[in-house]
């Protein structure tokens, strides 16, 4: 019984240990046959791929950009609008901010970046479009960031 559990055991040890004995043919180990096996690296995981466009790794970087210059575009009784952009990794991305009337809190007004999906520029007028959204939040203390 002793070898049946010699035999299963020497494997497993030579798999977690990298190293094997010799047996004589009675069960018996042989002195000095201790070997150690041939170790080699696991090779290096593949690189992650789109993992800078994964939630944590954008978390972890760095962003430095301010607002450009802003272009007053209209006005009522609620909010001011401006044409303004700003930079990201090199582009330049064009926007229509509009901020509340009123004092501003001390801490700057609540904000909401909008970004929807594709619009074919034909279609799209940054000027245009979504206004009703814009009058409630803005009437209510928000100022409102529309991306183009």
């Amino acid at each position: 019984m002793f070898k049946s559990w010699l035999i299963f055991l020497i494997p497993v040890a030579a798999l977690l240990f990298g190293a094997f004995i010799v047996l004589n043919s009675r069960g018996v180990i042989e002195k000095n046959t201790f070997f150690a096996l041939e170790t080699f690296s696991s090779p290096s995981p593949s690189p992650f791929l789109f993992e800078e466009l994964t939630i944590p790794f954008l978390r972890s970087r760095k962003y430095k950009s301010t607002l450009g210059q802003l272009q007053k575009y209209s006005e009522n009784g609620n909010y001011t609008s401006y044409l303004t952009s700003y930079n990201s990794d090199g582009f330049k991305i064009n926007g229509l901010l509009t901020e509340p009337k009123g004092q501003r809190p001390a801490e700057g007004w609540p904000a909401i970046v909008f970004i929807h999906g594709y619009i074919p520029p034909v279609q799209y007028q940054t000027t245009r479009r979504y206004t009703a959204y814009v009058d409630f939040l803005a009437g209510n203390g928000f100022a409102f960031l529309k991306l183009i």
